[in-house]
């Protein structure tokens, strides 16, 4: 009996251990599992948090200009992370900005932009642009499509300013007015500054070309104006309404910059009106340039007529009647082959030289009024643009260089000017004066600005390619 009762205190003992002991682990699964919550817990938090952060610098640095850099969030951006590409670059700001601050503290300023902004800025995003940052009342915007988003975007920008115009109507506010300027070219995207400091920002020519033409719609007084290169780069530039307006000089071009305005956006009858006289209007632009200004002042008088306090023909109107004829020479002249036109690709450059001779033989003849001898030099040209145009973009290919869709859309753009000033002369029905002013506006400065600037891009690749191919070799 002893050893049974022993053995059942042991038996006992052994029992009340393991219940313990049982505890003590029931204890340490409660602990851990708390443990493990307060991980979950701590988690869902860092992750809500870094969402929150992600979200946070979307504000400041968009996730599109990432992809655009190829980099899948801000973490993966350093500084010097670049990206070259082709795009069109939008400036836009409020008219009279200090005017309208005046009279308003420095908190109802902040507001006021900040409304204003908050119509612009989702219009530029609907058509698939990228607001690169804020400058005052300023929005500087660029669009790595198409140029026409650019357009889609800017005619959307002034029907929301009409919708805001008459909501501040409402309340008796002032209406605010707004200039749009736009360029298209090669920009080099990607991270400036130090290491305590970075930003994100587009740097190039083309950037400094746009927010130029965005101050010339103050001088002009018009809603939207685009470059040359704009024009060039719409796949169907005659849908859109649009005149010459000027050729403004920019600093580093060789060539003053044409820069015309695109009115779709303007009141219905004042549209109406531009389109009903536009071919009185671009004739007496092209007097007003090439000096025959007293042909110029009874169209634009015309011009006037339909479409009164017009601010283009009125100030052409003023240039006229003071006799300023400043660009007269440039149209008169001929354009002789300097160095600084050569791309270093011989094969390039020769084509670039037989192009520039032809034109300047068009010039000539149409100045001389020898219609037999422009239809000789047009078909010429047209041959002789296919022959340079399929080099170049041989080249290209062979190079792997990534623009070759762009620069061949320059190509086309030449070509499609070519044929329509060879239409208008031979059709009969032409002026030799406008037509002569086209050669220049069109032809010429074509062929300076692609030689000068996107093939020096292509023979400046083609020369790096060709280091890397050599380093390679060694």
């Amino acid at each position: 009996m002893s050893c049974l009762f022993m053995g059942g205190g042991n038996l006992a003992g052994a029992m009340m251990a393991e219940d313990g002991s049982l505890e003590r682990n029931a204890a340490a699964v409660s602990d851990l599992e708390a443990e493990l919550l307060k991980v979950r817990s701590d988690y869902r938090q860092t992750a809500y948090t870094l969402r929150q952060t992600q979200e946070a610098y979307g504000h400041f640095v968009p996730k599109s200009f990432l992809r655009l850099l190829g980099a899948e969030d801000i973490l993966k951006v350093n500084l010097g992370h670049e990206a070259e590409k082709r795009i069109t670059i939008m400036f836009s700001d409020i008219r009279d900005f200090t005017t309208l601050s005046e009279s308003k503290s420095s908190g109802e300023t902040f507001a006021f932009i900040n409304d204003y902004l908050g119509q612009m800025e989702p219009a530029v995003q609907m058509h698939h642009g990228i607001v690169d940052k804020f400058i005052g009342d300023a929005v500087m915007a660029f669009f790595p499509e198409r140029a026409e988003d650019a357009l889609a975007a800017a005619f959307a920008m002034r029907a929301a300013l009409d919708h805001y115009n008459r909501r501040r109507g409402q309340v008796g506010e002032a209406p605010v007015g707004m200039g749009i300027g736009l360029n298209t070219g090669l920009t080099t995207l990607g991270v400036v500054g130090h290491m305590e400091r970075m930003d994100t920002t587009i740097i190039g020519d083309a950037v400094n070309v746009a927010s130029r033409i965005e101050g010339l719609t103050k001088q002009y007084r018009v809603g939207i104006l685009i470059s040359e290169d704009t024009l060039a780069s719409l796949e169907n530039p005659e849908a859109y309404s649009v005149r010459f307006v000027d050729r403004v000089a920019v600093k580093g071009r060789i060539r003053p910059v044409s820069v015309y305005e695109v009115f779709d956006g303007d009141p219905p009858e004042v549209a109406r009106g531009k389109l009903s006289v536009l071919d009185v209007f671009e004739k007496a632009v092209a007097y007003c340039h090439l000096g025959e200004c007293a042909r110029a002042v009874p169209l634009l008088e015309q011009c006037l007529k339909e479409v009164p306090g017009d601010p283009v023909a009125a100030l052409y109107l003023e240039r006229c009647r003071g006799e300023k004829r400043d660009s007269a020479w440039e149209f008169r002249q001929q354009l002789v082959w300097r160095d600084d036109f050569d791309t270093g690709l011989a094969d390039v450059d020769a084509q670039h030289r037989g192009l520039l001779d032809n034109i300047n033989k068009l010039s000539q003849a149409i100045q001389k009024d020898e219609t037999a001898v422009v239809g000789e030099v047009f078909d010429f040209l047209a041959a002789y643009g296919v022959e340079h145009f399929d080099t170049e973009e041989t080249y290209m290919r062979e190079y792997g260089y990534p623009f070759l869709a762009e620069h061949a859309h320059e190509h086309a753009a030449f070509v499609r000017s070519l044929l329509a000033t060879k239409r208008e002369i031979l059709s009969g029905r032409h002026d030799m004066l406008l037509c002569l002013f086209r050669v220049h506006q069109f032809l010429y400065d074509w062929l300076i600005s692609h030689s000068t600037r996107t093939d020096k891009h292509f023979a400046h690749f083609v020369l790096a390619k060709t280091k890397e191919t050599s380093v390679k070799a060694d």
